[in-house]
């Protein structure tokens, strides 16, 4: 079968295009008349304006303060009563620091884990290093195979890597970059 067959001649397409315009004008005209606004009219007399609102909700006080904090946790003390007066610096309330401390101590322990594996991929980084320098000198005098250099180099390039992941890692975990 002839691809020209398939692709529409000249009348068809400008058809489509006819109908398309046609039915895009016809969508407005529609959509425009379609719209029509309807306009409340009242004899014109004497009498008071009253406009009423309705609406549902929970009334709040007039002077109302949100309270927010920034940690979370079991309320230890509440130090105001509903209604009080307060001021700037004083104590609304206590939380147990429990959780926080529990947090604390665990960050901490994480930290330190992470600081023992930047210690040993150091030290591998360190034999790596002699590794791939020893390869080199026996290449040098042709004692050695390519194969054994290029994996020691490999080697040592592993363990920068590492040691920048190790490193990345504990600044995420920080905050300190």
């Amino acid at each position: 079968m002839s691809l020209d067959l398939l692709r529409p001649s000249r009348w068809q397409r400008h058809l489509g295009m006819g109908l398309v315009l046609a039915l895009l004008a016809s969508l407005l005209w529609y959509g425009f008349f379609r719209t029509v606004e309807t306009v409340e009219t009242e004899a014109v007399r004497r009498a008071s304006i009253e406009n009423t609102v309705s609406a549902l909700g929970v009334l709040q006080p007039h002077r109302y303060v949100d309270v927010g904090a920034q940690v979370s946790g079991q309320v230890k003390h509440i130090a105001v009563t509903v209604g009080g007066t307060v001021k700037k610096d004083d104590l609304l309330l206590e939380i147990d620091p429990a959780l926080q401390q529990a947090t604390v101590v665990a960050n901490r322990a994480t930290l330190e884990g992470r600081r023992a594996q930047l210690a040993e991929q150091e030290a591998l980084h360190d034999l790596a290093r002699q590794q791939a320098e020893r390869q080199r000198r026996m290449a040098a005098e042709d004692v050695t195979r390519q194969e054994d250099v290029e994996a020691a180099e490999a080697n040592l390039l592993v363990t920068v890597v590492r040691i920048w992941a190790i490193r990345a890692s504990t600044r995420r975990s920080t905050g300190r970059w």
